[in-house]
């Protein structure tokens, strides 16, 4: 059962997310592990060819992936956990899903987008750890 956690964790000093013992605890965070866990799923019921499982799987985790930020910033339950595993569990639903579609079509014309969602999501991943160690004052910016 998930418990949960209305504290009001919020930001500490400069901006940093504070830790809380029961982050794990929260219903964001619980969101975030479940699309975790769907990622296994996705793979598993396309590869045993069952498409229409595969797309309710990818649409609950999806649905997830929006309503766990609201929840975190309207409950205050943003934690250090759900910062490090939300972007994690958003790049494992996209990457896995993108290389099924690129193995199914086998065409430049899907391989080729993928490639650029790819690498716009690695960009956007490298630019974020760089400014984050570079220019700590760019933390409060997402």
């Amino acid at each position: 059962m998930v418990h949960v956690v209305l504290s009001d964790l919020g930001k500490g000093p400069k901006g940093h997310l504070q830790p809380h013992l029961k982050d794990w605890q929260t219903v964001p965070n619980a969101l975030t592990a479940l699309r975790l866990v769907a990622v296994p799923g996705i793979l598993g019921t396309w590869y045993l060819e069952l498409h229409g499982v595969t797309a309710v799987l990818f649409g609950a985790a999806a649905i997830t992936d929006w309503f766990d930020g609201f929840l975190a910033r309207r409950w205050k339950q943003q934690t250090s956990l759900g910062a490090l595993l939300d972007p994690l569990a958003d790049k494992l639903l996209v990457s896995s899903t993108l290389v099924l579609l690129v193995e199914h079509a086998a065409s430049p014309i899907v391989s080729v987008p993928a490639a650029a969602i790819l690498a716009r999501e690695l960009g956007v991943s490298t630019l974020r750890e760089w400014t984050q160690t570079h220019r700590p004052e760019a933390r409060a910016w997402h």
